[in-house]
């Protein structure tokens, strides 16, 4: 498997489960703090990965 497509495979899953833990978070008060916290994992694991 390329490195193109394993990081397409990654960015889709990632956007999945933000969109899933998105729509769980509707239901708490604090949507925007975990919003905050996986914009912030997927920017740090992102990084990690192109080292």
């Amino acid at each position: 498997m390329s490195i193109e497509s394993e990081i397409q495979k990654w960015i889709d899953e990632s956007l999945f489960a933000m969109t899933m833990s998105l729509i769980q978070s509707r239901a708490s008060r604090s949507g925007s703090e975990r919003i905050r916290e996986l914009s912030t994992f997927v920017i740090v694991s992102l990084g990690q990965r192109l080292e």
